[in-house]
């Protein structure tokens, strides 16, 4: 049961972190053009839009970036690394990027360099709940718990009402046995978001006596 409500938690972590850029204004039409598809879903035709945008040197630190992010979406996990990589070369004091770069990785699977990008990302701006809460995530999958909820508490100390925060911190008290706040966490994640089904089910899986 815990492999699964953790797969759960985490892929809504991945649904959750947002597009960090926004479009400029005015000249770059195939960048624009690839914004607007990609800010509608429409992942593909943002992909040949933005492939476009850089053929042509438009804006290119945003293009590779949101062409990683509709990448990412479309579950293309070692595109959307090469493209986030590419822009952070354009731009190495961007935390952001190093946030997706430390978000791809995961998905692939390597923890070493997902934990050293969410590192440098915390370097760069202390003060950056997602930034604790992405490592978290990534040390509760290295069974890592008492340090996962160290960088849980951090991010709610930043942020008191990120969502995900609070159930990384309720996952990591299950797994360390404190079943009582566990559920307390739940619960506040559920009316934080009552608009999340998933948080929910989730829910209903634990009481304040038992753990599952």
């Amino acid at each position: 049961m815990r492999l699964y409500l953790f797969s759960i938690l985490f892929l809504f972590f991945q649904a959750n972190e947002k597009c960090l850029v926004s479009a400029s204004q005015g000249k770059f039409e195939y960048f624009q053009a690839g914004y607007d598809k990609f800010i509608n879903g429409d992942y593909k035709k943002a992909f040949e839009y933005l492939s476009m945008a850089i053929e042509n040197h438009e804006n290119l630190e945003k293009a590779y970036t949101i062409r990683g992010d509709a990448r990412r979406f479309m579950d293309d996990f070692k595109g959307a690394l090469s493209d986030y990589i590419k822009a952070h070369k354009i731009n190495q004091m961007n935390h952001e990027l190093l946030i997706k770069k430390a978000i791809a990785y995961s998905l692939l699977r390597d923890y070493k360099n997902s934990l050293l990008n969410y590192d440098k990302a915390i370097q760069l701006m202390p003060e950056n709940a997602t930034a604790y809460c992405g490592r978290g995530y990534v040390k509760i999958l290295k069974k890592e718990y008492s340090d996962a909820l160290k960088d849980f508490k951090k991010a709610i100390e930043i942020d008191p009402l990120s969502v995900q925060a609070i159930l990384g911190r309720g996952i990591c008290e299950d797994y360390l046995g404190d079943y009582k706040s566990a559920y307390r966490d739940f619960s506040k994640a559920v009316e934080l978001d009552p608009s999340e089904n998933r948080l929910d089910s989730i829910s209903k899986y634990f009481s304040p006596e038992m753990g599952n």
